[in-house]
């Protein structure tokens, strides 16, 4: 008995399978393009054509769902029988593939063993080894199955993610709450990452939702801004993913680009309608994070796209001022170039040229008095910036700061 099925359960599922296997040894032996799109309820590709790509692109497919048949007959006693017939329609039991440098040896054969139990986990028979995988899908991905859906994508087994994908779909259908949202996720992340609109498609067509977070409070979307894929990111706007909807932290997009420090993500954002100037909970923009989190590249982005360089967090420190409190000379040195505010002064009345003095930022200082900057201005408590670095004993500051001040008299 199958997994404690009883025989009326068993005999339709036979059946079933029956069926399912001739509709495939259908599509392996014959040419039904058009009446596999039409049952997926998927258009065809933009770019559908009657050309030698078209033919590619049909021999591929064919070699993947046999494979993913023959796998089920190799994983699944009850449906070892097909094997003869698959043999003679002359499936691929093993898949080709070009020789990757950037995977290891041994690494190719531990993908493809998890891309084969992962398509064949809904016909597997032992109830308890049905409910461990329920288990393991619960949970994040294993890094076997990472690892397998990283190899497909790179060598182009776009069908194997879109079984693999529907499958999960499935299984979210099945089960609700965090396992769906999980699934949802990791569904979104893997569409994105093989470039493909159609696969994003399958998934929204199939009620994925597309903000769905993990246990981390992590969306699909924000995970490929954090991790620099600008093309993936592009995909999911295109297909109605907001660049503005918050994300962790209630940060947006956008700033978790200008923290991650990808320049070419910021760029796509942008191009997609990301807000700019966008003032989060501290007050701070995307050119905040970019700067206190000393991503020089990201600065440089956010302010070619017209970034307001005066605008202030919740301290009333703007850009420049957060550079300076980094002690990060260069990312002060640029935002000077393009034009940004020596004198101006956060909630204390303190300038750029007081932090660095009552910090003792000698190499900020001394660029900062070679742009003239008000030696004589006060911060809320009167004190100018050479007094700062007198109470501070900062013997460096104090010796610069004097000879600003004979220069000038």
């Amino acid at each position: 008995m199958l997994g404690g099925m009883d025989e009326d359960t068993q005999k339709k599922m036979t059946l079933a399978q029956k069926e399912g296997f001739d509709q495939i040894c259908k599509l392996l032996s014959t040419d039904m393009r058009a009446d596999f799109f039409k049952s997926q309820v998927v258009a065809r590709p933009a770019n559908w054509m009657k050309s030698k790509s078209r033919i590619d692109w049909w021999n591929a497919f064919s070699e993947q769902l046999g494979w993913t048949t023959w796998q089920a007959s190799v994983n699944v006693e009850s449906v070892q029988w097909l094997q003869p017939v698959l043999k003679s329609l002359g499936v691929h039991q093993t898949l080709r593939y070009p020789k990757d440098p950037n995977m290891k040896a041994e690494e190719t054969p531990r993908a493809v063993r998890a891309l084969s139990l992962d398509l064949t986990k809904s016909l597997l028979e032992n109830r308890e080894e049905s409910e461990s995988i329920i288990n393991a899908d619960a949970a994040e991905s294993t890094p076997e199955l990472q690892l397998g859906i990283e190899w497909a994508v790179k060598n182009g087994y776009l069908l194997l993610v879109y079984l693999m994908l529907v499958r999960w779909m499935d299984f979210a259908a099945k089960y609700k709450g965090p396992v769906t949202r999980e699934i949802f996720q990791n569904a979104f992340v893997a569409a994105a990452q093989s470039h493909c609109d159609w696969l994003v498609k399958v998934l929204l067509q199939h009620d994925a939702d597309m903000d769905a977070q993990d246990e981390r409070g992590v969306s699909a979307f924000n995970e490929l801004v954090d991790t620099g894929q600008a093309k993936a990111c592009q995909i999911l706007m295109e297909n109605g993913q907001d660049p503005n909807r918050n994300g962790p932290q209630n940060l947006r997009p956008l700033s978790i680009a200008a923290t991650s420090g990808h320049p070419d993500v910021i760029k796509v954002l942008l191009d997609y309608g990301a807000e700019l100037d966008y003032r989060d909970g501290y007050g701070f923009t995307a050119l905040h994070w970019a700067v206190g989190q000393r991503k020089i590249n990201a600065v440089r982005m956010l302010l070619s796209a017209g970034a307001d360089i005066e605008t202030r967090d919740i301290d009333e420190r703007t850009p420049l001022l957060s550079a300076v409190v980094e002690n990060r000379v260069w990312i002060v040195e640029l935002l000077l170039e393009n034009g940004a505010d020596l004198n101006a002064c956060d909630k204390n009345g303190e300038n750029a040229l007081m932090i660095a003095a009552d910090r003792g930022y000698n190499d900020i200082l001394c660029l900062l008095l070679t742009k003239g900057p008000v030696l004589d201005l006060q911060n809320k408590k009167g004190f100018r910036a050479i007094d700062l670095a007198r109470n501070k004993n900062r013997t460096e500051a104090i010796a610069a700061l004097e000879a600003a001040d004979r220069r000038r008299a």
